[in-house]
């Protein structure tokens, strides 16, 4: 009776044990959670800090700039520089665009031109080149 009762004794503690072990296995698996959940907010924390940091030195880099530009125009102002008006800007750049176009329609017309006088006569395009004294943008 009392092997019996022993034995009930030893499983009723071994089934306390067991279920102190899943509690504390269930304590420590929210305990992981936890400390995962404050190890993202860490993160992203960290990330705020950095772009704030770089906010912080982009704003200080515009405020440079800003100072620059002003420096710059103060100058230009003192010396009586002009000031170029968008349409004057437009022209210029509009002029210097067909002058490109140009130059490379003539460029695009002399290599036409060596090469029809290289195949008729036989000779290699460099050997014309360097007869006729042609400046390549290889040379250029």
């Amino acid at each position: 009776a009392q092997s019996a009762g022993s034995a009930a004794d030893v499983e009723a503690e071994a089934k306390a044990i067991e279920d102190s072990v899943k509690a504390d296995q269930a304590a420590l698996k929210e305990v992981k959670a936890k400390a995962d959940r404050a190890k993202h907010a860490l993160q992203a924390l960290r990330g705020d800090r950095a772009a704030a940091k770089e906010a912080a030195a982009v704003a200080g880099e515009v405020a440079a700039l800003e100072a620059r530009a002003a420096a710059l125009a103060a100058a230009a102002a003192k010396e009586g520089g002009e000031q170029v008006d968008q349409a004057e800007l437009g022209t210029v750049e509009s002029e210097c665009a067909g002058a490109h176009r140009e130059w490379k329609r003539r460029r695009k017309m002399c290599m036409e031109m060596l090469l029809t006088f290289s195949e008729r006569a036989e000779v290699k395009v460099d050997k014309l080149v360097d007869r006729y004294c042609v400046d390549t943008d290889e040379s250029c």
